[in-house]
């Protein structure tokens, strides 16, 4: 074979490999993770017996509405270290389920937060009693798939009770304690008991509802997941 041939033939061959690994490269970084197929969640709040925790008020205790939303890993509902967010102090604050004040301030700050980047769903339950139970249904997608909820123990300065960041990718069916936290927006130390003061939300280890660093268990929450059809 004439030799300036053979070399054409070789540079033909380099231009052809090198188009093949940049076309080969660029299908590997366009390949998309699936974010957009939906699953179907159902979350059920279940709230214990509480007759048997110590130095309850008069009337005994219960929970305010629960506020729920799914987000990203960036746009968290609420942190431990951190100030209560507008939302959180605003459920912090409640001194009435049933007061309209109140329920208007929740529905404002809840579609604030449906606005923001990064949130999916923005849900509220019903108040709930000793041995009461509310169940959520709604689908969400990759992109949003942390959990959050969060809601008021009644009467209370700003202890607050939920459960944070739960990465429904990694759920089937699970059944998990909700967490104690003291909103840190009320000096409160007693169930009846208010006070100034400002801090940050942290968990609940004293008493009145903690003994020696133990928490009781207020709550439970069941989630169930399956590919939205």
């Amino acid at each position: 074979m004439n030799k300036g041939l053979f070399l054409r033939l070789i540079a033909i061959l380099s231009i052809l490999s090198l188009v093949f690994t940049s076309c080969s490269k660029s299908s590997d970084s366009d390949e998309v993770i699936d974010e957009i197929t939906e699953y179907d969640f159902i979350v059920q709040i279940k709230i214990t017996d509480l007759t048997w925790l110590d130095n309850q008020p008069d009337g005994g205790l219960s929970l305010s509405q629960f506020v729920l939303s799914t987000h990203s890993a960036k746009d968290l509902m609420f942190t431990e270290g951190a100030a209560a967010s507008s939302l959180v102090s605003t459920l912090s604050s409640c001194k009435d389920v049933k007061d309209a004040t109140y329920l208007a301030n929740l529905k404002t700050e809840m579609k604030k937060l449906e606005e923001t980047t990064g949130i999916g769903t923005v849900m509220k339950s019903d108040s709930l009693k000793a041995g009461g139970s509310y169940r959520f249904t709604f689908t969400s997608t990759l992109k949003t798939r942390y959990l959050s909820l969060i809601g008021k123990i009644m009467p209370s300065p700003d202890w607050m009770i939920g459960l944070k960041n739960i990465d429904l990718n990694k759920v089937s069916n699970e059944h998990k304690v909700m967490s104690l936290y003291d909103a840190g927006t009320d000096a409160g130390k007693s169930y009846t008991d208010t006070a100034a003061g400002e801090g940050s939300i942290s968990e609940i280890t004293t008493p009145p509802l903690a003994t020696g660093k133990v928490v009781p268990t207020i709550g439970f929450v069941s989630i169930v997941k399956k590919i939205h059809e």
